[in-house]
Formats: C-alpha cells, structure tokens, sequence
C-alpha cells in the first residue's frame, strides 16, 4: 500500500511509502517535490477520472503528468530529470514512430543545409545581368603607384 491512511484518521495526516532510502539530495528533494504535487493537486482538482490510461510511451505520458501538475520552468528540471531516468522511450514524442520520422527529417534538412553552403562556397559570385561567364581576379598584387610610397627592404644572409 502506497497511502498509509491510518495515521490520517488517528493524526489528521497521511503518509506515503512509495520511496525507496536514498542518500542523493536531488532524488530525495525531488520525491517529496512529488508529494506536495500531488497533495497540492487533490485539494485543488474538481475532479479525477477513475480509469487507467494506456500508453505506448510510459516516459512522455509521466512526463505530461508532472507537467498537469505543476512541475514546469527550471525550478523543477532537476526533479524531473531524477523521476524520469528510470523509464525508457523518448521523452518529447507520444508515440516512437513519430520520433524516428521526426529525426529523420531533421537529419534530411541538416543535410540539405550542409550541402547548400558547399556549393555557395564553392561558386564565384556574379552580379552582373548579362550572361558573360564569371572570371574571378587572379591579379591580387598591388600596382606600382600603390607601391610608391612604401620602402623596399632586401634580405640578405
């Protein structure tokens, strides 16, 4: 049993035993971060449904649980972090299939990306309107008057 109720109605309090000893700040800090959640929630949900949703995905689907209950911004990220890291699946997608996709397409874009800074690398640029081919200035040394006013060192050994 997960609520111990029998100090509820001999102490008004309750008591959950759901934990296993730890030793690790974050993982103690994060378990009873979940207690006060899920407390805080009882006493301000209208509501709850009674059934036991299904899902494919057990990791995405506790994680928008602790979403609903409050646990969003940096406050929390470390609590989540420590709740999450037992449960396998991807964590940003319901269903895995639409995560592999997703990957793939990015992957696809990265590529066409990498590959389109290539080719603009490698062609000459052109402005001009008219259809003459773009010959790139081979000629990059300074002519003589540039040079007239610059003192000419030799090197000798």
């Amino acid at each position: 049993m997960i609520c111990n109720l029998h100090s509820f109605f001999q102490q008004g309090h309750y008591e959950i035993r759901a934990y296993n000893g730890s030793l690790h700040a974050g993982e103690v800090r994060s378990q009873i971060v979940l207690a006060l959640a899920i407390s805080n929630a009882a006493m301000t949900k209208k509501y709850c449904s009674p059934h036991v949703s299904q899902s494919d995905n057990m990791r995405y689907s506790f994680r928008v649980w602790l979403l609903n209950l409050g646990l969003i911004g940096d406050e929390f990220k470390n609590c989540r972090t420590h709740l999450l890291k037992h449960l396998e699946g991807d964590i940003a997608w319901r269903h895995p299939e639409d995560g592999i996709a997703a990957r793939a397409r990015l992957k696809e874009k990265r590529e066409l990306e990498k590959q389109a800074a290539r080719e603009q690398r490698n062609e000459p640029v052109c402005h001009s309107d008219d259809e003459t081919e773009c010959i790139p200035d081979e000629n990059n040394e300074p002519s003589e008057s540039e040079c007239d006013g610059i003192e000419e060192l030799e090197m000798s050994m």
